[in-house]
């Protein structure tokens, strides 16, 4: 829901593109104080997709579009 909402609202401002830091969920983030940065990533740790790859896959597969000018 976060990644579906996420690109709805980039995709209502004049912007050219939007950017997911995190690929991956970062196992180092387990039971430190980085934990709250467990499940952040569109695939898990070891690699299986999580349900948020296939909105941003379909986002980043649409024709380019570029920003309208202010």
């Amino acid at each position: 829901a976060f990644v579906r909402r996420m690109l709805r609202e980039a995709q209502a401002l004049p912007l050219s593109f939007a950017v997911w830091f995190a690929i991956w969920d970062p196992a180092y983030a387990r039971d430190t104080e980085y934990a709250a940065f467990e499940s952040i990533g569109l695939f898990t740790a070891d690699d299986k997709e999580k349900p948020a790859w296939a909105d941003w896959a379909k986002a980043a597969n649409r024709p380019y579009e570029p920003a309208p000018k202010p």
